[in-house]
C-alpha cells in the first residue's frame, strides 16, 4: 500500500526533515541528491547506537518495496575515540522504527572525550564528530497531578553560570515502554536562566510523529524514568530546528522553510554525544 511520506522521528523520520514544504513546489521535493541520514549518539558508560537510513524526496511514494531500500544496511559504521575503535554490529531492534539498528559492544561513553563516527557504504563515506559533556543534573523531582488519574512532573535545575548550558530530556516508562522517548518541548538552554534555580515540567512526548500528540500526561502509578542529558550547542540548535519542523508539519498555518543543520560531514542527520544522568520519578 502506497503513501505519501511525512515526518517521523527515529531512522526514516529523520530523513523527510530535510524537505521543506514551499507554496511553489521547488524541484528538490520531487527529487533530491540521495544522502546517508544517520541518527547516532553515546552517552556516557553505555556503547554508541545508529541508525542508518537515506533521505527521499518530500512527494516520494513509500511502499513495502521502495521503504526496504530507504534503510541503509551493508554499511560499516566505526566508533572511535582516537586510541580505541569498535565497529558497530547490525542488530534487529523492534524497539526502533526501522527496526535495524547498528550497536556498539565493547566501546563505553566517556565524559569529556571526543567520539568519531565514520560511516562507509556503497553511496559514501561520512564522518561526523561529537562529545560527551559532563553530566546535567537535577536538583529535585516530583509528580505534580493534573487530574485524579494523570499529571506532570516537575523538576528544580541548578544551573552553573560558569558556562552556557544545553539541555535534552528523554522520559521512559517502565513496563509500557522500551525505549527512551524525547520528553514534549525536549530542548533546554538557559539562555534566560544562566546560574539560577530554574523549575521546569516534563511532559509525556509522542513516541511516532506520524500522529497528533494525544496524550501528553503520565499516568497515576506509573514508575517513570527521566533522562536529563547536557548536549553541545551544536546538537542542541540540530534537535531545535528539528523539533520546529516537526511542530510546523502538522500546522496549515506554517511555513516549512528551515534548513535543519547537521554535524554530519557528507550526509545528514546528527551524531550527538549526551552527558546523562537518571531519575525515578512514582506518579503517585
Amino acid at each position: 500500500m502506497k503513501k505519501k511520506i511525512s515526518i517521523w522521528l527515529t531512522g526514516i523520520s529523520m530523513v523527510l526533515a530535510y524537505t521543506g514544504c514551499e507554496p511553489d513546489y521547488p524541484s528538490d521535493m520531487f527529487t533530491v541528491e540521495k544522502k546517508i541520514v544517520v541518527d547516532g549518539w553515546i552517552e556516557n558508560d553505555r556503547s554508541p547506537i545508529v541508525l542508518l537510513t537515506y533521505n527521499t524526496p518530500y512527494f516520494g511514494n513509500l511502499d513495502s518495496a521502495s521503504f526496504r531500500q530507504l534503510v541503509a544496511t551493508r554499511a560499516k559504521v566505526t566508533v572511535s575515540d582516537g586510541v580505541n575503535a569498535e565497529i558497530l554490529t547490525l542488530t534487529k531492534d523492534t524497539n526502533f522504527f526501522p527496526p535495524y539498528v547498528y550497536k556498539g559492544y565493547s566501546l563505553k561513553g566517556e565524559v569529556g572525550k571526543t567520539y568519531t563516527l565514520i560511516v562507509e557504504d556503497e553511496l559514501d563515506t561520512i564522518v561526523a564528530q561529537t562529545t560527551i559533556l559532563p553530566p546535567a543534573k537535577l536538583d529535585t523531582l516530583w509528580f505534580e497531578r493534573s487530574t485524579d488519574t494523570s499529571g506532570i512532573i516537575r523538576c528544580v535545575l541548578n544551573d552553573s553560570p560558569a558556562e552556557k548550558n544545553y539541555y535534552r530530556v528523554f522520559t521512559l516508562v517502565l513496563g509500557k515502554e522500551f525505549r527512551f522517548y524525547p520528553a514534549l518541548f525536549a530542548n533546554l538552554n538557559d539562555q534566560y536562566f544562566n546560574g539560577q534555580l530554574f523549575t521546569f515540567p516534563i511532559n509525556k512526548g509522542r513516541k511516532n510523529n506520524l500522529y497528533p500528540i494525544e496524550n501528553i500526561y503520565f499516568h497515576k502509578n506509573d514508575t517513570i524514568i527521566v533522562r536529563f542529558t547536557a548536549i553541545d550547542k551544536q546538537s542542541f540548535v540540530f534537535w531545535s530546528d528539528y523539533d520546529e519542523e516537526l511542530l510546523n508539519a502538522g500546522n496549515p498555518f506554517a511555513a516549512n522553510h528551515l534548513t535543519i543543520t547537521s554535524n554530519i560531514n557528507g550526509g545528514l542527520g546528527i551524531w550527538c554525544g549526551y552527558g546523562a544522568s537518571y531519575y525515578r520519578v512514582i506518579a503517585r
